[in-house]
């Protein structure tokens, strides 16, 4: 069985949401080494909303992202555009296997506001590889604080990994979502599990 709890009979999905902060470079012997030769990050520019859709929904659905499917093009598409706002998608040569959201536009903090893999290309060492490029990229610029959150829902290493590559906890929150489950059950079966490597 997977990590996420039945769905309720009023459409709500509860989780604990965890905060985790950098308010300086990571202390770190060094740096993750590249997972594959042809691994690189790329920055997407200009935006590709339909690469964005994809990756969202890829990397999401089995984590039971939903939010950003009820915006419309015109609302992701303007966000993406700011310029304090970034896109890397993770690649191995020419096929994708992940990407992360960089969010600056309350600088001096920077958020990395999504972060993930392709089901196919967890348990490969892309995830420590990829959190270490994008710290060293964002303490480049010198921020004040550079942070991110992560909940239940998300892949069950995913706090450790963050805590590993040297975020700190700073808050923890209980939470109701609505359950995409509910929202959408063709899409999001009751009794698909999650995929944990």
């Amino acid at each position: 069985m997977g990590h996420h709890p039945p769905p309720r009979a009023d459409g709500k999905l509860p989780t604990t949401l965890t905060f985790l902060e950098m308010l300086a470079p990571p202390a770190r012997p060094a740096a993750a080494e590249r997972p594959a030769p042809n691994a690189e990050l790329r920055l997407v520019r200009p935006p590709d909303l339909a690469l964005n859709r994809y990756l969202y929904d890829a990397v999401g659905r089995t984590w039971l992202w939903y939010e950003r499917k009820l915006k419309p093009d015109e609302e992701v598409l303007a966000y993406l555009a700011d310029p304090k706002v970034e896109m890397w998608a993770l690649y191995e040569g020419d096929t994708v296997a992940g990407y992360a959201e960089l969010d600056s536009r309350q600088w001096p903090d920077v958020e990395l506001a999504y972060f993930g893999l392709l089901p196919v290309s967890i348990g490969k060492g892309y995830g420590p590889w990829m959190l270490d490029r994008l710290a060293d990229m964002v303490w480049a610029r010198g921020p004040k604080r550079y942070w991110v959150y992560t909940n239940l829902l998300d892949h069950p290493k995913a706090l450790d990994r963050y805590v590993r590559s040297g975020f700190t906890i700073y808050k923890r929150m209980d939470t109701l979502y609505d359950d995409p489950r509910v929202l959408w059950p063709d899409e999001y079966p009751p009794d698909a599990q999650p995929r944990i490597a």
